[in-house]
């Protein structure tokens, strides 16, 4: 877990394997946050306050140890092996950021 500070204005950056609850806490006192998502689905997991900042995996990781779709398995079906987390790039996480700041840029002018 990551927490970014730029012009003033603060993001968290969470991957979310174990409980989420980095993402959590900062969501709970206004902090938006990027939510990582492949080993759970954002749907039940991700912070209410920043649905729009999520980059998941979640589908692909089912599909990949399941062969299934998100759809066919239980609500909570986890995805627990290692390099899981792997398959969100940095490159996924920088345009989600600059996203952020671009909105957070257009609110404050």
């Amino acid at each position: 877990d990551l927490m970014i500070k730029r012009g003033g204005k603060s993001i968290g950056i969470a991957g979310v394997m174990g409980s989420g609850i980095a993402a959590h806490l900062a969501n709970a006192v206004g902090t938006p946050v990027i939510g990582l998502y492949a080993c759970t689905n954002p749907d039940r997991a991700r912070p209410y306050l920043s649905a729009d900042y999520v980059v998941s995996h979640y589908p692909e990781a089912i599909q990949a140890k399941y062969g299934r779709g998100v759809d066919e398995v239980t609500w909570g079906t986890r995805v627990r092996d290692e390099g899981t987390m792997e398959r969100i790039t940095v490159a996924e996480v920088t345009a989600m950021l600059d996203r952020f700041m671009a909105r957070a840029d257009k609110r404050t002018k």
